[in-house]
């Protein structure tokens, strides 16, 4: 149906989103790029198509082509935040264009105030440009609007554990690791409890118990 929609009306970008975001719900990532791939040709200024494909790029580990997209996605919607957001994270994560992050991160704060993953990345430029004291609020800040999803708010509290490590306390660098493995376990906790499957940890959760074993070391 999404495909015939297509045919009917090629410059129509909601029959592309719609099969694209059909193919990357059921793993068919490469389908889902090249259909977004099209629908651009079709519709090379719209932003949001230029965004969903830079987000696919990006989940799939190609930071690059991930880097042109949201550069694009801003260029035609100045006004959009998100595109604003996740280039940010992107440069800062690679430690390049942090001046540039840094105006990308404000913006996206200013237009999205009260977004947990949107304090996050500008805490964590803030971080990566060695102003951990600055960082730290806005971290905090993150963790606090996470609404207990773990998926955002361990890597807020990795994060912010790191900024209180740079900022020289080590003791809440300390509290804020034991924390994020205690909300971790609880997760996990429920999720059996309920019957689910328990899903593996996520990357975050290892490198946050190999930093905790090190301060716990005194190291």
């Amino acid at each position: 149906a999404f495909q015939k929609a297509i045919e009917l009306d090629p410059t129509d970008s909601a029959g592309y989103e719609q099969l694209a975001r059909l193919y990357a719900k059921t793993g068919r990532l490469n389908e889902a790029v090249t259909t977004y791939e099209t629908a651009i040709e079709a519709r090379p200024e719209d932003p949001n198509l230029h965004y969903f494909l830079g987000t696919l790029y990006a989940f799939g580990g190609a930071q690059d082509k991930a880097i042109e997209r949201y550069e694009s996605a801003i260029r035609y919607g100045p006004d959009l935040a998100y595109p604003k957001n996740d280039l940010a994270y992107i440069y800062a994560e690679s430690g390049e264009n942090l001046d540039r992050a840094l105006d990308l991160a404000q913006d996206a704060k200013a237009a999205l105030p009260d977004t947990a993953t949107v304090a996050d990345t500008l805490g964590w430029v803030l971080f990566k440009r060695g102003i951990a004291s600055a960082a730290i609020s806005y971290l905090k800040e993150a963790v606090a609007n996470s609404d207990g999803d773990i998926a955002v708010s361990g890597i807020s509290m990795h994060h912010l554990a790191q900024a209180y490590e740079a900022d020289g306390n080590p003791e809440k660098a300390r509290e804020t690791l034991q924390r994020a493995i205690a909300d971790l376990d609880k997760h996990a906790a429920e999720q059996r409890a309920s019957g689910e499957p328990v899903r593996p940890e996520p990357a975050w959760a290892a490198e946050v118990r190999t930093m905790l074993a090190r301060l716990e070391r005194g190291g």
